[in-house]
């Protein structure tokens, strides 16, 4: 029998799995965390289908009714549980697993006022009394399950401490330190590792032709696979070109054109939309980098403004290019999501971090 051939990434994991699938040696309840974009909720699925696969050499095919069942996330014995609020309809919430459906590495985007609630692990500790409707497992999947609130994690407790021999628990999350070290100690934990730069090409591949655009948007993104896929989503190059107005405006010292640039990059308070803005400038000044050390035109990653990048070398080309980056770079983003999610003034915290590209010089880009 051949397990997971399909996947293509996290070869340590699918390892581990395939071993304790040949050895029968399974436990009841698995936690996976590592960083975001991963893939370990697509996995968590691909278990899912492997242990309910009909195919008798391959598991899993996702061709049998079982497995196409669960790609289309209405196995009725599989039941995948996701960050909501109490406002969203039902119909909203399908809705979102939907991009699930089609693309389970692109991961589920959610507000932070989002958790697990009480009502829905309820429901999971009804549906574990009762045998599987048709599949050899049932199997919950609970994604971001450091967003479950405290009472839902106490409610999930008492699953976790007597589960049926016949159920799975598969948990996801990007943060192991906020989940309950009760439920931590009561789980096998898996690590997702980052994926290199070949394995997110790879996913990709599989939903897109992977050309030197996108190539790009998988380096920008530092092969996340959720902010790839969002990055694919959208407009990339409004917003490549939208960070370029702006680098145009703080070399020359264009206030006016500074402003304005400033005032169309906060016209959203999407932090994933912000957070896309602050990584392309960080890209560019990287482009700058690498062509003053290595004198190497040919490396640059934003290729559609390779010119400008070369220009812009020369003549900012003694500027503290690596303190510009550590300056921009905020590795908690505490500031952003202050500013996104309470209230907090984003064009002045946003002018604020692009106020340290301002340069001395003044001259055109």
């Amino acid at each position: 029998m051949k397990y997971f051939t399909q996947y293509g990434i996290q070869n340590k994991v699918c390892e581990h799995f395939r071993n304790s699938l040949i050895n029968n040696r399974l436990a009841h309840a698995y936690l996976f965390y590592g960083p975001e974009g991963t893939g370990k909720d697509a996995f968590a699925l691909e278990l899912a289908k492997t242990l309910n696969c009909a195919d008798e050499h391959q598991r899993p095919c996702n061709k049998c009714a079982s497995c196409q069942k669960i790609n289309h996330l209405n196995h009725p014995d599989v039941h995948l549980v996701i960050p909501v609020n109490k406002a969203l309809t039902s119909d909203k919430i399908r809705e979102r697993l939907k991009k699930m459906v089609v693309n389970p590495f692109a991961g589920i985007d959610g507000s932070s006022q989002h958790n697990i609630l009480i009502d829905q692990i309820r429901e999971l500790k009804y549906e574990s009394k009762y045998t599987p409707h048709e599949a050899q497992k049932k199997v919950y999947i609970i994604s971001s399950a450091e967003r479950m609130n405290k009472e839902a994690a106490n409610s999930f407790l008492k699953i976790l401490e007597e589960p049926p021999d016949s159920l799975i628990i598969v948990m996801t999350t990007s943060n192991l330190n906020a989940i309950p070290i009760t439920i931590r100690s009561r789980c096998h934990i898996i690590y997702f590792p980052v994926l290199k730069f070949d394995e997110a090409i790879s996913v990709v591949e599989q939903y897109d032709t992977v050309d030197d655009k996108i190539k790009e948007i998988i380096y920008l993104n530092e092969n996340n696979l959720k902010k790839i896929f969002n990055s694919l989503s959208e407009d990339y190059g409004a917003k490549s070109q939208l960070v370029y107005e702006y680098i145009k405006a703080a070399a020359s010292q264009d206030i006016l054109r500074l402003t304005e640039a400033i005032d169309k990059m906060t016209a959203t308070r999407d932090r994933n939309y912000l957070l896309d803005l602050l990584n392309l400038l960080i890209l560019w000044f990287k482009d700058v980098i690498h062509v003053i050390a290595l004198n190497d035109e040919s490396i640059i990653i934003n290729t559609d403004l390779k010119e400008n990048i070369t220009k812009f070398t020369r003549i900012y080309r003694d500027s503290d290019f690596e303190q510009i980056i550590n300056n921009i770079s905020d590795p908690g983003n505490t500031l952003i999501d202050y500013a996104v999610g309470k209230g907090g003034d984003i064009p002045k915290w946003i002018s604020a971090k692009f106020d340290y590209v301002i340069f001395i010089r003044s001259s055109k880009v």
